[in-house]
């Protein structure tokens, strides 16, 4: 049975958010085979946001039946969704799990900002550190829908990701992935990891976000 999670005032909505595109906007959506509930979700959330605009694509893949091409983009489990332009094979914008909540205003942000419909809006000290860096850096970010931090957390690591191809950034959300959280020891959300081991509880603005990021360099 398919489901609607917009209602007809909030499509009309995010319609008039979307119109604004410029350029094309792929949503790669990564599924376990058979679909389990989650994936089932997912995967009728973006059948309806790509409804709202021509712009929008979408490319469903089973996580075992492409296994060979969902490792190749960095992913190993599901529900994944890699938002990317059609201009390159750029593929290090990253979400797993149900971007419902809270967390649905960030995706959307990312699309208008792939699209060139919104801007970056990265500081000029920021442009200036990430020209320098010179070795890869993975950002993590714990979200949960309920969490009115989480966006913001997610969204400044994929700012950077967009602006640097040494960063590349996923958001993860807690309640499907909770082994995951458990294994980074995630108290609170929005909770940030870097490279594995640097491990940011709470809020953090760009400029403590860089700071952070300059200690890894060292």
């Amino acid at each position: 049975m398919s489901l609607t999670f917009l209602r007809e005032k909030d499509r009309r909505s995010v319609r008039l958010l979307l119109e604004p595109l410029r350029h094309d906007v792929h949503l790669l959506l990564f599924t376990h085979s058979p679909f389990d509930q989650y994936s089932s979700l997912v995967a009728e959330l973006l059948h309806e946001l790509v409804s709202l605009h021509p712009r929008l694509n979408l490319e469903v893949h089973d996580l075992a039946t492409d296994a060979a091409f969902a490792l190749g983009v960095g992913i190993g489990k599901a529900p994944a969704i890699i938002v990317c332009d059609s201009e390159s094979a750029d593929f290090r914008l990253r979400f797993f799990g149900l971007p419902s909540g809270y967390i649905f205003s960030a995706l959307l942000e990312t699309v208008l900002i792939t699209g060139k419909a919104a801007p970056l809006s990265v500081q000029l000290k920021t442009h200036a550190f990430l020209d320098r860096i010179y070795q890869p850096l993975h950002i993590q970010v714990f979200v949960t829908a309920a969490d009115h931090a989480s966006p913001a957390a997610m969204l400044l690591a994929y700012r950077l990701a967009r602006t640097s191809p040494l960063i590349s950034a996923e958001a993860i959300e807690v309640r499907a992935f909770p082994q995951l959280a458990e294994h980074y020891a995630v108290k609170e959300t929005p909770t940030t990891v870097i490279n594995e081991h640097l491990i940011i509880e709470g809020e953090c603005s760009e400029m403590e976000l860089v700071r952070h990021l300059q200690f890894v360099r060292l």
